[in-house]
């Protein structure tokens, strides 16, 4: 019984091991297909969910973005785990063989819907000119009711953030700890929006640069952003 037991180690830890150093031989194009197929896994464990309410769905960022519905919460979480694992191989094949990734953060959804019985992500490019016409003043109020509840009495606690908007300079103050990254997704709907919007419409915005300069001041508890060239 010893015997069996030591050799079964003897074999376990070998299989582990062989499986360790196929990994490394895998390459990032290996990899990047076994996250695809994950990621398409996932989505279809969250439309086999039928959509009656919207508000029962959560949007989770991994990497991308996906729906969850708390009925297969145990199975999202293994696969998204396993989603996790094979892009970290992807990242890890990729510095073998000397690639580096430029990751830009991927534009969050518009908003989520029930469509054809399955929940689904809208994504900007998706929205027809009604749509964005729908949507922008509806970010607009979130963006300026965003901090209202925060007093601002040091401006070394504010950041800034300046965007095109209509064709004109729009500047936005983010607190640099509280709900941050929330607002700052926030605002990049709010532009990418707009920047919908002009390409429905065919608007130009020629020679306007963002690479503008913004200080911030507390005036009456509330952040003052001043655009300067």
């Amino acid at each position: 019984m010893k015997i069996f037991t030591y050799s079964f180690l003897v074999l376990l830890i070998f299989q582990l091991f062989s499986c360790s150093k196929s990994d490394e031989l895998k390459s990032s194009s290996y990899w990047g297909k076994r996250a695809q197929e994950k990621k398409r896994e996932i989505n279809l464990l969250s439309e086999s969910v039928p959509c009656q309410d919207i508000s029962t769905f959560k949007v989770v960022y991994k990497h991308n973005y996906f729906l969850i519905h708390p009925s297969i919460q145990a199975q999202f979480d293994r696969l998204l785990a396993e989603y996790d694992n094979y892009f970290n191989k992807i990242l890890e094949a990729a510095a073998r063989e000397g690639i580096i990734f430029d990751f830009l953060y991927p534009i969050p959804p518009i908003k989520v819907v029930c469509r054809d019985g399955k929940a689904t992500m809208l994504f900007v490019q998706d929205l027809t000119i009604q749509e964005v016409n729908e949507e922008l003043p509806k970010f607009k109020k979130n963006i300026m009711d965003f901090y209202k509840d925060v007093n601002c009495t040091d401006p070394s606690e504010w950041g800034s953030m300046i965007l095109i908007v209509n064709c004109n300079y729009e500047g936005f103050a983010i607190h640099k700890t509280i709900r941050n990254k929330e607002f700052q997704e926030l605002l990049l709907n709010y532009y990418q929006l707009n920047n919908r919007k002009n390409q429905l419409e065919n608007i130009k915005c020629d020679g306007m640069s963002s690479n503008k300069q913004a200080t911030i001041s507390c005036k009456e508890g509330k952040p003052m952003v001043t655009i300067s060239n």
